[in-house]
């Protein structure tokens, strides 16, 4: 069941006739998050609506609270107005939905990149014609006020950089085989079934998230961007 299905039955009100497929609005991509925190718990999935979060123990949470939240990839920390949308506790542990406030066009785009990529606003969407991407961006963030009623989105993100590349102790120039070749050699040391400790099950966590970055061309590529910035 999608975010939408599941605040309409949260928020109950009089099922309305579906409305032809050319008039559906589009529901926003889902994607699996790596190496995702917050201070509440892991989130497990991530797209520019909303997000699911796995916690240990009963959130003291209600249904419909607001909280602005920092949500933490490998790569990049931002601060989130949020609404808890659904509380489910499933086999040990609790999810919690959460469905993020005043998403407008710029927004869901740099949510989408971060849920994607780990990373948001490292890639240039674009401008019309006759428009610089500054403008263009500027005329789209007044026309979501203006619809707001004087309520701007925007992203606050600050640069959070692991160095990847020393958690499986590469070169940043690394190739793709000596990056797995690295990869193998820590799951020898670091996996569960081999070592129990805590500190290396989140260590195997942290390097399982930089060999999914690092051996995918477009996520390292905008990894390495985000480096030098942070450099």
């Amino acid at each position: 069941m999608g975010l939408l299905d599941q605040l309409s039955n949260l928020f109950g009100g009089s099922k309305k006739a579906a409305r032809p497929a050319s008039a559906q609005t589009p529901r926003a991509d889902r994607h699996k998050t790596v190496g995702f925190s917050c201070r509440l718990g892991q989130v497990l999935d991530m797209s520019s609506s909303g997000m699911r979060v796995q916690m240990d123990e009963k959130p003291d949470l209600t249904t419909g609270r607001v909280l602005e939240i920092s949500v933490a990839s490998p790569m990049q920390r931002c601060s989130l107005k949020m609404r808890v949308a659904w509380i489910r506790k499933m086999d040990e542990d609790w999810h919690v939905g959460f469905q993020f406030l005043d998403v407008g066009p710029a927004m869901a785009e740099s949510l989408d990149s971060l849920a994607r990529h780990g990373c948001a606003n490292l890639q240039d969407p674009g401008a019309r014609r006759g428009r610089s991407s500054a403008e263009e961006r500027a005329a789209r963030e007044r026309e979501y006020a203006t619809r707001k009623a004087g309520s701007p989105e925007g992203l606050e993100a600050t640069v959070h950089c692991t160095d990847l590349y020393a958690l499986l102790d590469v070169p940043s120039e690394a190739d793709e085989a000596e990056i797995k070749s690295a990869y193998r050699r820590a799951v020898r040391i670091l996996h569960p079934d081999v070592n129990k400790t805590p500190e290396a099950a989140e260590q195997f966590a942290m390097v399982r998230t930089a060999y999914t970055i690092l051996t995918d061309p477009a996520k390292r590529a905008r990894y390495d961007t985000l480096r030098r910035k942070a450099a």
